[in-house]
């Protein structure tokens, strides 16, 4: 508000936003509708104030379509690049944020996944992204194998990049195509998953049956499950899962949920560990 003082007029000083989202080193503003036809002024004062930010972007949009690509990505000022490599917790995660969806706000949850995972695990994550989870877990975990499976050739490109970047191309086994079916590929080859990671929204339940097929045959594997649910009540979250183990003669019991982050008015980003009995 000091730089812009004299630049902008007292009710658009008013308006400028209180926080702002830095991914390496380009940040991603979101401003009001006022505002908007002072963007680059705005942006000039950042990488004024900000050495460290060498690029602004403006985002007017959400996430759509089934790769859950950023809509109405816009470069602002600084240096022109969309290719940022951002490291969280000692994992590198390099992506084009035009193409890629990456939630700062799931960082809890990254870090604490790979504190769950035993010696010699084999994971499948069905929804892997550029390495979400995959690569937290290869980096502080010691499964045997994780099968990382992506649908989005943009984000698989990125992730088979970001396994290299890492140093766990040993580890981590990406697969491009759609996890429905290459989960019944996976089984039909004898993979048995100690843990199933499902970590996309909407809440994945159409996938649910698919995930099965890899549980052990005595029980043991756990499903990591996400969703948004109402006033914190992860039952109706669990109820799908519930669901679909009645469908394929299962049971299943739930260990822990956690609350990731808010979502808006009432409503939460929930994770649930349930274990397929």
């Amino acid at each position: 508000m000091d730089k812009l003082a004299g630049v902008l007029d007292l009710e658009d000083l008013q308006q400028l936003p209180g926080r702002f989202q830095t991914i390496g080193d380009i940040m991603v503003m979101n401003l009001k509708p006022a505002l908007l036809p002072h963007q680059e002024v705005i942006a000039k004062a950042i990488l004024d104030l900000l050495p460290f930010i060498k690029t602004v972007y403006l985002h007017k949009g959400g996430i759509t379509g089934q790769f859950r690509q950023p809509s109405e990505m816009y470069y602002v000022a600084g240096e022109q690049k969309s290719t940022v490599r951002h490291v969280e917790n000692r994992v590198i995660f390099e992506f084009d944020i035009e193409k890629i969806m990456f939630s700062k706000g799931n960082i809890a949850e990254r870090r604490y996944l790979p504190n769950l995972i035993k010696v010699g695990e084999t994971i499948v994550d069905m929804f892997a992204g550029i390495g979400y989870f995959s690569l937290p877990i290869a980096v502080h975990a010691r499964p045997a194998r994780i099968y990382a499976i992506e649908i989005n050739p943009a984000a698989f490109d990125f992730l088979v990049k970001n396994i290299a970047l890492n140093g766990v191309g040993d580890v981590v086994h990406p697969i491009l195509g759609d996890c429905a079916s290459i989960v019944t590929d996976l089984a039909q080859n004898g993979v048995i998953a100690d843990r199933v990671i499902m970590g996309v929204f909407p809440a994945p339940k159409d996938y649910l049956p698919g995930a099965l097929l890899l549980a052990k045959p005595g029980g043991g594997t756990i499903i990591h499950y996400e969703g948004v649910v109402e006033r914190q009540d992860v039952a109706p979250l669990f109820q799908d899962v519930v669901g679909a183990c009645e469908q394929a003669g299962r049971q299943v019991q739930l260990r822990e949920h956690r609350i990731v982050k808010s979502y808006g008015p009432f409503k939460y980003h929930a994770v649930l560990d349930c274990e397929i009995l």
